[in-house]
């Protein structure tokens, strides 16, 4: 399973992030460098980890109005780049970028899934809030508000997803999704999946992949030097 580094930024440093209580975020603290900058927190993680691949959340455009502040073409890897993206029009200047997978968080995207392009030009992010699913576009209906129902109604749409509950992120405390990722697995068997949020250590790496995850985010237990044994 592919280990993806994370970075989030916020007021042009990185920061820790826990709980998706975000104007509690700080900047971070870590065993790998004692910098804040991006590029090099991303040099330490990338270097750790062996990845080929790198999560950007650009806070500050999330929690505003999607505009971009973090330049996507100085970082050294493919980025999944979550940059607040609202409407098919701002994806649409996401995907000019050559080292760019635009992902977009249910959280913030603001078209119904009936008006979706298709085939689905980036990464779907599932963003869950203590097990319920963020959006912001229409009330889901009925049926997709019902047990699993926005799993069935979304996922037959894109080639990529990430499943992530925000309030277990920076936790420790698991991902919590491993139910919603087997069945997403069940309905989809070529979709790729990739999972996020609360990772502690290898036993839950081990529990996604069961599950089905192709691969994890991955933030603080990086720093916290526990995934990989540091001192």
């Amino acid at each position: 399973m592919r280990i993806i580094p994370v970075i989030d930024v916020m007021g042009g440093v990185v920061v820790r992030a826990i709980g998706g209580r975000r104007s509690e975020y700080r900047p971070i603290r870590s065993r790998l460098t004692t910098s804040t900058e991006p590029l090099e927190v991303a040099g330490a993680l990338l270097k750790l980890t062996g990845s080929k691949e790198l999560y950007i959340a650009d806070l500050d455009a999330i929690c505003g109005d999607g505009s971009q502040a973090v330049d996507p073409s100085r970082f050294p890897a493919a980025v999944l780049f979550d940059a607040g993206v609202r409407d098919v029009a701002r994806l649409e200047t996401l995907n000019r970028w050559p080292n760019v997978r635009p992902v977009v968080g249910t959280e913030t995207w603001t078209v119904p899934p009936d008006e979706w392009p298709s085939p689905f030009p980036a990464v779907l992010s599932l963003d869950y809030f203590d097990g319920k699913l963020r959006t912001g576009w229409l009330p889901l209906s009925a049926s997709e508000r019902g047990q699993g129902g926005e799993v069935s109604a979304i996922v037959p749409r894109v080639a990529s997803l990430i499943v992530l509950d925000i309030a277990r992120v920076g936790t420790g405390q698991g991902s919590g999704t491993e139910n919603t990722i087997r069945e997403i697995r069940r309905l989809a068997p070529r979709v790729e999946l990739i999972a996020g949020g609360g990772v502690k250590n290898r036993d839950d790496l081990h529990r996604l992949e069961d599950a089905g995850a192709d691969a994890v985010l991955v933030a603080s237990v990086l720093h916290d030097g526990s995934l990989f044994g540091l001192g």
